[in-house]
């Protein structure tokens, strides 16, 4: 039991106290020791619980409803109707962020670019929200973290993602029954800016000149101007995709996993129409082969070449300027 001298009176909870700790167990960071008090009916004493660490995840809130819970059962017995709404709120409570990413990442495993974001998760709030029940969790939270993150330079599109990305754990929980709604509410978001920069029909013949040497550069550069798409869903378009009576191409989102369709010139049809002769239907258009390009290996070749051309001068975190 701790010294009863140093705790501290939690004003807004009753029968709420905390002891302020230099360091969880004697590690580096800060922490509190949280501790609940009620009479015992039976015996008319006053008696000390202690509850756990802010560290855990324990908060104020979490301390005066397993207070409330110990009282009612107390006085009502277990089975009452009061002990069950209770226990649920006690569940709650107990469902921390990280708990909820766990099963999350667990249920996700599968999809495309889950890794990604579970290393977003790590980074971005695993350290500042993961201890946290996430019923406790506020939109005012979030747009702190959303305020510091844009105050040190990172751009609203990362960040967004970043929202998105706890957004889809939160809902996730909600859809389990791990909680009962999403205490975010609406979120702020960042606002979306305006791409300022954008290139004109005879910058892009510029681009598709320059590129013509490389014929696999050539062809993405060509499938990208003409479709509109994604890189990834570029390098992902393989030979069945495209419908050369039609000057039709079936295109994959991966973001939505979705596909939708994409429509090419007569002129490209007719460009891209004799590497296709030697391609087999499975096979990638960019690359030739059954497995697609990587964003990293074409991205290494163009960009040096979009600096060149259309980024010189430019600060390398004006996104919405470069191209």
């Amino acid at each position: 039991m701790a010294d009863k001298t140093k705790m501290i009176r939690c004003p807004k909870y009753m029968g709420v106290y905390y002891v302020a700790l230099q360091g969880r167990h004697g590690g580096s960071k800060n922490d509190r020791s949280y501790y609940i008090t009620y009479k015992d009916p039976m015996t008319n004493k006053k008696k000390w619980l202690k509850v756990g660490y802010l560290t855990e995840g324990v908060n104020e809130q979490y301390c005066s409803n397993l207070r409330s819970q110990i009282l009612v059962k107390l006085r009502l017995g277990d089975d009452s109707p009061a002990i069950s709404r209770i226990k649920k709120t006690s569940l709650e409570m107990s469902v921390t962020l990280n708990l909820a990413a766990e099963s999350y990442f667990q249920d996700k495993g599968k999809l495309k670019d889950v890794s990604r974001y579970a290393v977003i998760y790590e980074r971005e709030f695993a350290p500042s929200f993961g201890e946290t029940p996430v019923a406790t969790l506020t939109a005012d939270n979030i747009e702190t973290y959303t305020k510091k993150k844009l105050e040190k330079g990172l751009h609203w599109r990362s960040v967004r993602i970043y929202i998105a990305t706890l957004e889809a754990i939160i809902n996730h929980a909600v859809k389990k029954k791990q909680i009962k709604v999403n205490p975010l509410g609406i979120v702020k978001r960042p606002k979306d800016g305006e791409r300022e920069r954008y290139l004109t029909d005879n910058e892009c013949a510029a681009l598709l000149s320059r590129c013509k040497s490389d014929r696999r550069l050539y062809l993405f550069v060509l499938l990208s101007l003409s479709t509109g798409a994604r890189i990834s869903s570029v390098l992902t378009i393989k030979k069945q995709d495209i419908l050369l009576a039609h000057g039709v191409v079936n295109i994959i989102d991966h973001k939505t996993q979705s596909r939708y369709r994409g429509f090419l010139s007569e002129d490209v049809v007719k460009q891209i129409t004799p590497d296709l002769d030697a391609l087999s239907p499975n096979c990638h258009i960019i690359g030739g082969r059954v497995k697609p390009l990587s964003k990293w290996t074409i991205g290494k070749q163009l960009q040096p070449i979009l600096n060149d051309m259309f980024n010189r001068g430019l600060d390398k975190k004006d996104t919405e300027s470069r191209t």
